[in-house]
């Protein structure tokens, strides 16, 4: 009678387990591959308002929305991912160059676009 209690809990986990959804982590990544873009970007929110300080989610989101247009949006998000990964030379750059494109703190883009030089001398898109 034993063995079949065992066998019936781990039966009805397994059951519980099969109608969970995968994280929504995972799920904004399946969206994001599958080119569903505005989806993911919902999820990678959901997952950034939990999760403030996830970097995997900031870059989904940044560019979930860079590639639905939404340059502009990501902005914010962009800045947030910059100071967490402040070595993260192609962050930094493309912070530095959508600022420059919004045209109003073109001190600010200066400054992320020599922080991605500094970073890295090799790209030319930033150091020249």
């Amino acid at each position: 009678m034993k063995i079949f209690s065992i066998v019936l809990i781990i039966f009805a986990a397994g059951i519980s387990a099969l109608g969970q959804a995968a994280p929504p982590i995972q799920q904004a990544n399946q969206e994001f591959e599958s080119g569903h873009y505005s989806d993911a970007a919902r999820l990678y929110r959901m997952v950034v308002a939990a999760e403030p300080d996830n970097t995997e989610a900031l870059g989904g989101l940044v560019n979930s929305l860079e590639a639905t247009g939404e340059w502009r949006a990501a902005i914010e998000p962009l800045k947030h991912l910059v100071a967490l990964q402040p070595t993260n030379a192609q962050r930094a750059e493309q912070l530095g160059r959508w600022m420059s494109w919004q045209g109003e703190n073109l001190q600010a883009a200066l400054e992320s676009l020599a922080h991605a030089c500094s970073l890295d001398k090799t790209n030319p898109q930033t150091c020249t």
